[in-house]
């Protein structure tokens, strides 16, 4: 088990949502992170992801 951050910045808005936490499983980890800052912080339709690898 390890300690990811996951980091979602709206370019629209200049806003970035962060979350911390431990996990098992990283993709999941990453999947309710973006789930949770789409549903409750954002009425976009456009979504950029750049990945650390």
């Amino acid at each position: 088990m390890g300690c990811y951050i996951a980091v979602v910045y709206d370019q629209a808005r200049n806003e970035a949502y962060v979350t911390v936490g431990t996990s098992r499983d990283t993709s999941e980890f990453a999947c309710d992170s973006l789930r949770h800052w789409w549903y409750n912080y954002t009425a976009s339709y456009t979504m950029l992801m750049r990945l650390p690898f």
